[in-house]
Formats: structure tokens, C-alpha cells, sequence
């Protein structure tokens, strides 16, 4: 029985003989204070229910992080074994150069604007 939702997959993909099941993580770059987002989290109790996926889809769990910033985006890609702590995708330079890079800093031609961490103080 296929079921429509996996508490860790949001995806399924397929690259040569390789088959995964893909969690997506889109977020802002930065924080509203202005540091970088450095982490982007993963479900609880990631580990289990990525390995729930991965047996049923007999694939590999992995994740798509998705990187936003005014008028620009990035993709990095990469399987929850590379990820010494399983909770999270660290985002942070020493990193990055460890995932695989599906687009970088690339225009998004999108109205970023409501989506930024600013808020209105009362």
C-alpha cells in the first residue's frame, strides 16, 4: 500500500541505480537579527522515520535544503549518513563545500519581501 505522507520523505527520486526518499527544507538564509540561519531542522525523531521511508521505498533517506535571500537562492542536496547529527542540515561555509550544489546563488525573480524574518514591533 502506497500512502500519500511520510512523516520524513517529502519525495521520491531516482538518479542511475540510486533511489531516495527526500526530505525538503526551504528557508530564509538569515534570521531576523540578521545572522545566519545556520541550521535547518529535520523532523523528530528524524532517524526512525527516515528509516521507515527508506524500507519501504527501499531507498536512501536524503534531503533537499533549499536557501533563500532577497532575490537570490540556493540548493544543496545530500543523504542523512553525511549528517553527523541526524536532527538537523548544518548551513554554515565549512558545509557546504561537503554537499552537492544544485544551484547557487541563482536569480528567483520572486517578491521576497513577505517572506523575510522582519516584524513589526507595537
Amino acid at each position: 500500500m502506497i500512502k500519500k505522507n511520510y512523516p520524513f520523505a517529502d519525495l521520491y527520486g531516482e538518479r542511475g541505480e540510486n533511489r531516495y526518499v527526500i526530505s525538503v527544507k526551504a528557508r530564509n538564509r538569515y534570521q531576523a537579527n540578521g545572522s545566519l540561519n545556520s541550521r535547518y531542522n529535520l523532523c523528530a525523531d528524524c532517524e526512525t522515520k527516515a528509516n521507515l521511508a527508506s524500507i519501504h521505498f527501499d531507498a536512501k533517506p536524503a534531503w533537499l535544503a533549499i536557501s533563500i535571500s532577497d532575490d537570490v537562492y540556493s540548493v544543496y542536496f545530500g543523504t542523512l549518513d553525511i549528517l553527523k547529527v541526524k536532527t538537523g542540515i548544518p548551513m554554515s561555509e565549512p558545509y557546504l563545500c561537503n554537499y552537492e550544489c544544485f544551484a547557487n546563488e541563482r536569480q528567483h525573480g520572486l517578491d521576497f519581501k513577505p517572506y523575510k524574518n522582519t516584524y513589526e514591533y507595537r
